[in-house]
């Protein structure tokens, strides 16, 4: 029995998150959702910025049974931000990979790479 009544995402970003990545770009880019609304912002300057708002699922994959939701952990609750070590990464994450059919200038493996360098910046032990 899988999950009924339930939502899709588990968390949703309540100010834009800025993040500088190692990817400088020839120009800036926005992508947006099938809604038309902003989501993803890339600078030249290789600045990252996912837009308040966005919605995403955490570390995957992840199923819910019997209303419980099982699959891979979002890790311990960071000292710093009060949230999962691995909220920021996979919240870059989600969005990279979310955009990259649409033109995204990046890589998969540039998109894993930005991961694992915000799991680095959370002192993400594994």
């Amino acid at each position: 029995m899988f999950c009924s009544n339930n939502e899709r995402w588990l968390y949703k970003l309540p100010a834009d998150y800025e993040w500088q990545s190692p990817y400088p770009q020839q120009q800036d880019w926005a992508f947006a959702d099938q809604h038309g609304k902003i989501r993803l912002k890339l600078f030249r300057d290789g600045r990252i910025v996912v837009v308040k708002d966005y919605a995403w699922d955490g570390c995957t994959p992840k199923f819910c049974l019997f209303d419980i939701l099982l699959g891979t952990p979002d890790g311990a609750v960071d000292t710093h931000t009060g949230r999962p070590k691995t909220w920021h990464a996979s919240l870059v994450h989600d969005a990279l990979c979310q955009f990259q059919p649409a033109g995204l200038p990046l890589s998969r493996a540039q998109a894993d790479k930005c991961f694992l360098r915000l799991m680095q910046e959370r002192q993400f032990a594994p």
